[in-house]
């Protein structure tokens, strides 16, 4: 078995790394990370955290996994809201692997130069930092089902279809391509709900602010 030599505690995938956003709040991965894997290094993107929370719900009603209105899921104790809190979780991995092999980059940064964010993870990776990647294609933009019952039954349709197909014949994006005719641009989180969330995470906001070195003033808005 080969590791992979580098772990995303957020939400960008690589074929010689591992990614999962669930390793972030995770209690116990740090640990286990420490002890399986000597001498990996970790990269932790995090972003406005009104954002991230409003994004993940996006993304799981887009999967028909999600079925409350967004004023019921943007509530302080759901798994959006909490799972957006970073302070406590960046805390656990700085104590046991240091600010040398843990490096936290912000979404803004990557949507503002993505090159320049690149740059500084080749150089914590040891590779090429003369390689250019294509950042123009964007993947997994936000959208939302035009029907909500029928994008149930359509993903319900889809794993049941999935199961009975040989591998060979799975994953090929017709799924994806057909989905695509089902969904529309999501509207903007509700400007009072957002309001709410801003303030919730303003104290987590400005603990994770003085524990990575970054101004983060532009989260409380």
């Amino acid at each position: 078995m080969t590791l992979p030599n580098f772990l995303i505690i957020g939400a960008i995938k690589h074929p010689h790394g591992e990614a999962s956003p669930q390793y972030l709040h995770s209690p116990t991965a740090p640990a286990r990370i420490a002890a399986d894997m000597p001498g990996v290094k970790l990269i932790a993107s995090l972003r406005n955290p009104a954002d991230r929370a409003y994004s993940s719900y996006l993304g799981r009603l887009r999967g028909g996994w999600e079925r409350r209105s967004v004023e019921e899921a943007m509530r302080p104790g759901t798994y959006y809201v909490e799972s957006s809190l970073y302070h406590a979780a960046l805390s656990r991995y700085l104590d046991l692997f240091g600010r040398g092999r843990l490096k936290v980059i912000l979404f803004d940064d990557l949507i503002a130069d993505p090159h320049a964010v690149l740059r500084e993870l080749y150089e914590l990776l040891g590779v090429d930092d003369t390689f250019v990647a294509d950042v123009t294609e964007q993947h997994n933009r936000g959208v939302v089902p035009r029907n909500g019952a029928l994008n149930e039954v359509f993903w319900k349709s889809v794993k049941r279809l999935r199961s009975l197909l040989p591998p060979s014949l799975r994953n090929t994006g017709l799924a994806g391509c057909a989905h695509r005719l089902m969904v529309k641009k999501p509207e903007p989180l509700p400007p009072a709900i957002r309001k709410e969330l801003l303030e919730h995470f303003r104290d987590d906001v400005a603990k994770t602010e003085a524990l990575i070195g970054r101004d983060l003033s532009r989260w409380r808005h």
